[in-house]
């Protein structure tokens, strides 16, 4: 009877370490996941591991989770479409995604907008804000 109660209690701190990870994290505005699996193909969650958040949403994302975005083609300053991470996108409640710039909070359908360039062989990333900042910029 002993070992059932410490094994359901083992089990039940399990989960709350997993419910606990999973939803902590908030980070700072304006970096883009550039995260990769390591070579096991797991995501690596140990302490030294490069954790970034999401742009629009600000939750950590682990490596191999990623940012859809759409990045169209060109040379020099290319436009970007910021759709979300995992967690964001698509839209719900749980994870409200706001625009970096204004702050505003975005509707469903809604994206943000930013610009791609390369610099010294790595591709950098300005974004410019959703539908309302790109009106309001000159």
């Amino acid at each position: 009877m002993e070992l059932l109660i410490l094994g359901l209690l083992t089990v039940i701190i399990v989960l709350l370490l997993f419910v606990y990870r999973r939803l902590s994290g908030t980070g700072t505005a304006g970096q883009i996941s550039s995260s990769s699996e390591n070579s096991s193909g797991e995501a690596g969650r140990g302490p030294g591991v490069k954790k970034s958040p999401c742009p629009l949403c600000k939750t950590l994302l682990v490596p191999g989770e990623r940012v859809k975005s759409v990045v169209y083609p060109g040379k020099g300053d290319r436009l970007v479409e910021i759709y979300g991470c995992p967690y964001c996108y698509p839209p719900n409640h749980r994870y409200p995604r706001y625009c970096p710039s204004c702050k505003r909070e975005l509707n469903q359908d809604e994206l943000v907008f930013a610009r791609m360039f390369d610099t010294s062989g790595k591709a950098h990333m300005h974004v410019n804000g959703c539908r309302v900042c790109m009106r309001r910029s000159p």
